[in-house]
């Protein structure tokens, strides 16, 4: 094929124009996940997988002023966004319901937290997700309550844009099933919770 491409006096050189555009062309071969090479000893296929996206669990996303939750459970338990599973609703069918994000505090951050309330034993009785204040969450994020008071668990960490208070980007906390229970210590119960 080299030698075709070869321009000698008195060759049209259209012609051999074309040939050596088709040469270039066939040289390296794009396709999806492929690159092909062709060298004069053969050709050479370069192959690379589709990237693995990983789910996590409680994965939160963006959409406008509301967030999604991605599936999770708590002790087993699927939580809930008013009334309605994480997952969706089965009777009737519902898609997986979403959060409106409250306003944010100075530093533009609201926090996207299982609310979880307890038996008098310690074991967990239901759970819900919500958006959250730190300065709303007994104990500044150590989880502690005070008898008879929900306990919140950080599973993201919102972040806005100080200007405009818009939401602009997400820092997971949580991304495993959890497991959960209270702790009487003292006047005040804790909460302590590990990946499931």
């Amino acid at each position: 094929m080299i030698a075709d491409l070869e321009v000698r006096p008195g060759d049209k050189i259209w012609p051999k124009w074309q040939l050596l555009l088709d040469w270039i062309r066939r040289q390296k071969h794009q396709c999806p996940n492929a690159s092909i090479t062709y060298t004069p000893s053969g050709a050479r296929i370069i192959c690379e997988p589709d990237p693995i996206y990983q789910k996590i669990n409680f994965e939160v996303s963006l959409e406008g002023d509301n967030v999604q939750i991605g599936d999770g459970t708590i002790n087993g338990i699927v939580p809930t966004i008013k009334n309605i599973p994480i997952t969706g609703g089965v009777n009737p069918p519902s898609p997986p319901p979403k959060i409106k994000l409250i306003p944010p505090d100075q530093n533009g951050v609201v926090f996207i937290c299982i609310k979880t309330t307890h038996k008098k034993t310690g074991d967990l009785e239901s759970a819900t997700i919500v958006p959250i204040l730190q300065r709303d969450i007994p104990g500044a994020l150590r989880a502690d309550f005070s008898a008879g008071i929900n306990g919140y668990i950080p599973i993201a960490l919102v972040r806005h844009h100080p200007q405009t208070r818009q939401p602009i980007s997400v820092h997971q906390h949580s991304c495993h099933n959890l497991q959960c229970r209270a702790y009487k210590t003292g006047n005040a119960t804790r909460i302590v919770y590990w990946a499931a």
